[in-house]
């Protein structure tokens, strides 16, 4: 509508300037034929010679189809006026044919730069929007780390007092239940890496990942009295590698929680591998759990291994998400590149 308007404003500015001009030379049936010609010109230029947005512009190709466009300009003009001409609707202004060339040329032109300007100003709000959501991300981004640096300080609130006490239930378990001690002993090392890692913004070896996400495993299978089916099978995992904490187990962790491992049928399923140097696949399958109501925590996690992957690996990951009624299937792509390496790839 807003086009229809304009170009109905623009219609009456040209009648306006031609009644002021020759007011006895106005030919109804050629000022309706060529308004659309020029408006059909219009689009054509700024849909098919100017590049879409976001596309790199090439001056080549740019110029070769403007000079199409004006030359089928001039050509469609010249047989409208030869059938005008021919039906008595037009005067003759065929003879002087340099001065005719001369003005369809310019006239072709002057919508020609009329698109170019209006291409130009759509780039740039485009622009203007994509940098403004850039940057409310960035600050949506930055608030998410924050408030989650928040909650990784206040959980290492006297970590000596209490990882000397879990040793000290540990010692005194160990009398009563081997299994029990264990579990204990498994959720020390749980909560040890935690905090050893609780700088977001550093990385960690892929080793100690992986031997994270083995207790989180072995924790709840002590806690199912081993009627708890998952698997997790890793290859590939050298000593130098290293990635960016809580990536990985947060899928896992994910998936314990909504997925149903008490099915021997169909048990959870992690899989990890390194390929060719840096190159990891990391896939996690599982049934759901049927639940009758969403939490409004729901969610939370993979929002928080996005926003890790996006702020670390934005332009090194790919990741695939298959959920449906009764499955859930995830795989994660991604480069192992050191933090410092990435910051400075991130901002080139």
């Amino acid at each position: 509508m807003i086009h229809v308007v304009l170009w109905l404003f623009y219609w009456l500015y040209e009648l306006a300037h031609a009644f002021v001009l020759v007011p006895e030379t106005i030919y109804w049936t050629e000022t309706i034929l060529m308004i659309s010609l020029n408006i059909v010109q219009f689009y054509i230029v700024k849909n098919w010679a100017l590049p879409e947005w976001g596309k790199a512009l090439n001056a080549w190709r740019i110029g070769f189809r403007l000079a199409l466009i004006t030359g089928a300009y001039a050509g469609i003009k010249f047989i409208l006026y030869k059938q005008l001409q021919h039906l008595d609707l037009l005067d003759d202004r065929l003879g002087n044919m340099p001065s005719f060339l001369l003005s369809t040329i310019h006239r072709s032109l002057y919508f020609s730069l009329l698109a170019a300007a209006f291409w130009f100003y759509g780039v740039s709000m485009r622009s203007a929007d994509a940098v403004r959501k850039k940057e409310l991300e960035k600050e949506k981004l930055k608030g998410d780390l924050t408030a989650m640096r928040l909650a990784v300080l206040r959980a290492q609130i006297n970590p000596h007092f209490l990882f000397n006490t879990l040793s000290f239930i540990y010692s005194k378990a160990f009398v009563l239940s081997e299994q029990l001690a264990k579990g204990i002993l498994t959720l020390s090392e749980i909560m040890r890496y935690s905090i050893q890692e609780s700088d977001l913004s550093s990385s960690a070896k892929l080793m100690n990942e992986v031997r994270h996400i083995e207790n989180l495993i072995l924790l709840n299978r002590y806690r199912f009295n081993d009627n708890y089916h998952i698997s997790f099978k890793y290859v590939g995992v050298k000593a130098t590698h290293r990635i960016v904490p809580f990536i990985l187990i947060t899928m896992v962790e994910n998936a314990m929680k909504y997925g149903d491992g008490k099915d021997a049928d169909f048990p959870i399923t992690i899989w990890l591998s390194v390929e060719k140097g840096n190159n990891l696949r990391f896939c996690v399958k599982n049934r759901k759990l049927k639940r009758e109501k969403l939490d409004e925590k729901d969610g939370i996690g993979m929002r928080f291994v996005k926003s890790r992957l996006k702020e670390f690996y934005e332009h090194f990951h790919h990741i695939q998400i298959h959920d449906s009624e009764d499955f859930y299937e995830l795989q994660l792509d991604m480069e192992l590149i050191e933090v410092a390496d990435l910051k400075k790839l991130n901002n080139n």
